[in-house]
């Protein structure tokens, strides 16, 4: 099954796409696709002043940066070093908290930030998507 992360900036190219919500949708149905919410996206969607997307079903995930002061109940163990290198000098961290949980456990992650695709680690199982590629990667996915 292909795991997916939307970036927060995603559920509002969905919501305005019925077609692709449809499709990822439909793909889920056939336990092709499995829709994954960071804790830090669910975060950011709660502050927006749209409600909640509830567009189709999604697994909510923690962060994987074992941290004091980070690290809370649900989160996957990670060393965070992925995080460390995503932030940088930054003192932005909602980024890189995205990021070092989607090369742990997504195959997929969708986002219009150019900057943070650009920093994206290469080499891992993760693959950085804007909305305009993971809609035709989505359409062209092989049969079952």
């Amino acid at each position: 099954m292909l795991t997916i992360f939307f970036d927060s900036n995603i559920y509002d190219r969905l919501e305005g796409d019925a077609d692709t919500t449809a499709l990822v949708l439909t793909r889920i149905e056939e336990k092709r696709v499995e829709v994954l919410m960071p804790r830090q996206v669910a975060k950011e969607l709660h502050k927006r002043p749209k409600a909640f997307p509830a567009l189709f079903p999604v697994t909510r995930i923690g962060h994987a940066v074992a941290r004091a002061g980070i690290m809370c109940a649900g989160d996957i163990i990670g060393t965070g070093e992925v995080f460390d290198e995503h932030k940088g000098d930054s003192k932005q961290a909602a980024d890189a908290f995205i990021v070092d949980v989607a090369v742990i456990i997504a195959n997929w992650c969708v986002s219009e930030d150019l900057r943070s695709r650009r920093r994206f680690p290469q080499g891992d199982d993760c693959i950085p998507l804007s909305y305009a590629e993971f809609c035709e990667r989505l359409r062209n996915l092989p049969a079952a």
